[in-house]
């Protein structure tokens, strides 16, 4: 959905500001297995080079050791990264037949990189199912407050979906 910016949640005292923080779990999208994989990250930052503009902003580097087999993923970029789905949390998930359908987060299954899901409006046992992190996606609800990364300068940004 869309976001209309309400605030701005960094400051403009020259700190910047990464989207995520060494040690924060995350969920990273590891292209050769086609999913979302869990895991731990670290952030680098580097100060802009000497000869750039004056103001420019560092450069960050994210990669994710991966939980289990501790792999690293290294220079990942923002849209490979993303706060864990959590229990409880609403989500559209994509089918077989490649629409995106409402449900809401049950589970993650550590072991099988799935999550446990329930198809919004259907009370029967057939709507729980198990589906790959990577069919997975959060859903805004018009009206939700979220926050918004408006990069290093800005940093957070407080908003609403208004469509």
């Amino acid at each position: 959905g869309t976001v209309a910016s309400s605030m701005w949640t960094s400051s403009s005292s020259g700190v910047f500001v990464p989207l995520f923080r060494t040690g924060d779990q995350v969920e990273a999208y590891c292209e050769r297995r086609q999913q979302w994989l869990l895991g731990t990250l670290k952030v680098q930052t580097q100060a802009a080079p000497s000869s750039a503009d004056v103001g420019a902003s560092p450069c960050v580097d994210y990669s994710v050791v991966l939980d289990g087999t501790r792999e690293v993923l290294e220079d990942l970029a923002l849209e490979c990264l993303r706060k864990p789905l959590s229990a409880g949390e609403r989500a559209e998930v994509l089918t077989d037949a490649m629409d995106w359908k409402e449900a809401t987060i049950l589970e993650f299954k550590r072991s099988s990189q799935t999550h446990k899901v329930e198809f919004s409006g259907s009370p029967a046992k057939s709507s729980v199912t198990e589906v790959p992190s990577s069919r997975v996606r959060r859903l805004f609800g018009v009206g939700m407050e979220v926050c918004r990364y408006a990069g290093l300068r800005e940093g957070w940004l407080d908003c609403i979906v208004v469509d």
